[in-house]
């Protein structure tokens, strides 16, 4: 069950990540609610630390809080 668990993980973080890519400079990007939507948060805070201008729009108080914690602009 462990191994089905880490595989499930991979595969929510190569979708984060690969959503995160997908943003470019000037787009308003939707943050949704889940935990796929942290992986994505993750990457795009990275993104943005390297030049990336966006602006989220968190769909949840959580998924607020969490976007506020990484640097992405709301």
């Amino acid at each position: 069950m462990e191994k089905k668990a880490e595989e499930l993980n991979a595969a929510k973080r190569a979708a984060g990540y690969r959503a995160a890519e997908m943003a470019d400079d000037g787009m308003v990007v939707g943050l949704g609610t889940g935990s796929t939507v942290y992986y994505t948060i993750e990457r795009l805070s990275e993104r943005i630390r390297d030049g990336l201008a966006i602006t989220g729009i968190p769909t949840s108080f959580q998924t607020a809080m969490r976007a506020r914690e990484y640097g992405i602009p709301l």
